[in-house]
């Protein structure tokens, strides 16, 4: 056993891999194990993977690819660790990324799932444009209507993504970026294997019908932007209609939930949502429009303090 089990679905990593397992290996915190599941890749990801030494790396190889979800729902359940962290393929952890989300459960008992900032590394040309407004902080639109702290009660969360537009932006950053106690799976139950790519949201967002989250405003590691990526194939059109069904989806299985688990007036506002989806879609959508719009606009005094920021 341990305290804390980082878990790492791969696929054809072989570009960046490396530098993700070393970003483990140099935690300030040493109780933890390495879970790796691959999901068959064809490249040189389990060479790269073979060549660490280092026995709290445990790596399992899947004979066939199982998906997205349910690679990750692998990784979960090899993992032995009362706290689960995952880390992608692509991104890096800071040294001390473990030990502060770490803290944030010793801190407070009522806390079961804590979430951080972090930085971009923005790779193959991708302009500051591109990213700015979507990437940059994700934890914006409830920041501008003030719900936004250390410590921030579940249910009171939830309802501000409700009315604030969190059900359809991932505030809560990548899964990188996210630990929990998995003594809450059980009544979360596991990555919805229908989704794609809003698997990590529709599950955080569970766990704040449950218990409570911590939010810590400083980076504590780097996601990494290239054109391979699954965040920068949101921007194709068709991946955009899927996101759609998909918000849908999440926001059918979280009634649910709230009907299992007696919360009937969150209920009763998701149900809202579902009858009036585009209604309350819309203000969001313009909000991002707009921004984008103003942004542009003054695109020659902003852009070069997101490549100071960001090292691009």
């Amino acid at each position: 056993m341990c305290e804390v089990s980082v878990c790492m679905p791969t696929y054809n990593g072989e570009r960046y891999i490396r530098d993700s397992i070393e970003s483990v290996l140099m935690q300030d915190f040493q109780d933890y194990e390495l879970i790796i599941v691959d999901d068959a890749s064809t490249d040189s990801t389990l060479e790269i993977i073979n060549s660490f030494n280092d026995h709290r790396i445990r790596l399992h190889q899947n004979e066939a690819s199982v998906g997205i979800p349910g690679n990750w729902n692998l990784c979960l359940a090899k993992s032995k660790g009362r706290y689960i962290k995952y880390l992608f393929q692509d991104d890096i952890l800071y040294p001390d990324c473990i030990s502060t989300m770490l803290d944030t459960f010793k801190t407070d008992m009522r806390v079961g799932i804590s979430f951080s900032k972090r930085d971009l590394l923005v790779e193959d040309g991708i302009t500051a444009r591109d990213m700015y407004l979507h990437m940059k902080d994700l934890q914006k639109p409830l920041k501008r209507k003030g719900k936004m702290g250390p410590y921030l009660p579940g249910r009171e969360l939830l309802e501000s993504c409700i009315k604030y537009g969190g059900l359809y932006f991932n505030f809560f950053a990548e899964p990188s970026f996210v630990m929990f106690d998995s003594k809450w799976l059980a009544r979360t139950g596991p990555f919805d294997n229908r989704l794609r790519q809003n698997v990590d949201y529709g599950h955080w967002l569970r766990f704040l019908l449950i218990t409570d989250a911590s939010y810590i405003e400083r980076s504590l590691g780097a996601f990494r932007v290239h054109k391979k990526s699954e965040s920068f194939g949101r921007r194709i059109p068709m991946m955009k209609f899927k996101a759609l069904w998909e918000e849908q989806v999440i926001i059918e299985g979280l009634r649910r939930m709230a009907i299992h688990e007696g919360v009937h007036d969150i209920a009763s506002s998701l149900e809202n949502r579902q009858k009036w989806f585009i209604f309350f879609r819309f203000p969001f959508i313009l909000q991002q429009r707009l921004e984008r719009f103003l942004w542009t606009a003054n695109k020659t005094e902003m852009a070069p303090s997101f490549r100071r920021e960001n090292g691009v």
